[in-house]
């Protein structure tokens, strides 16, 4: 009777909130997972701008035909921008966030306005459950280190 309603009702609220808890679990993991892709990539980045360097200071020095080297380097560097570029597209989604087509800003997905600008938004529905890390922003070099920066944009 009374005590099964009761308890068939506590089992559903207990239901929905462990759902509730999994897929936030999951979106902090994806999250995670992100980050670290996309610092692994900035490593990589620096590491061929490295190499850029030593075999231009070695043509420069030296007279070494470092031409075809250069090239792919360069080639790596543009796939690594576009790959940071892509995963910081997908840091700001996972955080419910939305870039402001106006000035680059990273903001809440359902701001009206942009806080910087003032620029009308486009409305994009937001997800029930709020994700922990929304309140820290992405800057471009210092992922972890200049939690401090705004733009999400890319200064590449």
């Amino acid at each position: 009777g009374v005590i099964m309603d009761i308890w068939s009702q506590v089992s559903k609220t207990l239901g929905l909130a462990f759902d509730a808890t999994a897929k936030e679990a999951e979106k902090l993991s994806d999250l995670a997972k992100a980050k670290y892709r996309m610092v692994a990539a900035q490593s990589k980045r620096d590491n061929a701008f490295n190499a850029i360097g030593k075999l231009t200071y070695d043509q420069y020095k030296n007279g070494a035909d470092n031409k075809e080297a250069l090239e792919k380097l360069f080639e790596q560097v543009d796939l690594l921008n576009q790959l940071i570029h892509s995963l910081k597209e997908e840091i700001i989604v996972l955080r419910n966030k939305k870039v402001c087509a106006s000035c680059g800003k990273t903001i809440p997905k359902e701001d009206e306005f942009c806080p910087k600008c003032g620029a009308m938004q486009p409305i994009i529905e937001a997800d029930p459950v709020k994700d922990e890390a929304e309140d820290e922003d992405i800057s471009d070099e210092e992922f972890f280190e200049d939690e401090a920066g705004d733009d999400a944009s890319d200064a590449e």
